[in-house]
């Protein structure tokens, strides 16, 4: 397998920048490339609240840290009815407040 192209694009308040990255691997599994990130084998583009022990215990570090990546959309679909589970709404409101939380890890 020979090394791919890949861009990543960051922004900083106005400022947008992207990075050409030549990769010779890819994966769409976030556990599999925090492994690999863990294994010193490169770097790896991953939520803060998947990466935030890491970073504090040092076994990672991270690089750029006052830009910001390109936001994820997340949808959480369920059957429509007039009676939404309590455990489906608490969930839902869970993955809210994570996927909201814009801060480090401290």
């Amino acid at each position: 397998m020979g090394l791919k192209r890949h861009n990543c694009h960051f922004t900083r308040d106005d400022e947008s920048l992207s990075v050409p990255v030549f990769v010779n691997f890819q994966n769409d599994s976030d556990d599999w490339i925090l492994e690999v990130a863990l294994a010193g084998l490169g770097f790896a583009q991953l939520p803060i609240w998947m990466v935030g022990e890491q970073l504090k215990s040092g076994r990672l570090k991270q690089v750029l840290p006052d830009y910001k990546t390109q936001t994820l959309s997340f949808n959480a679909i369920y059957p429509q009815n007039c009676y939404v589970p309590l455990k489906v709404r608490c969930f839902v409101d869970f993955m809210k407040l994570k996927l909201s939380e814009n801060t480090m890890y401290k």
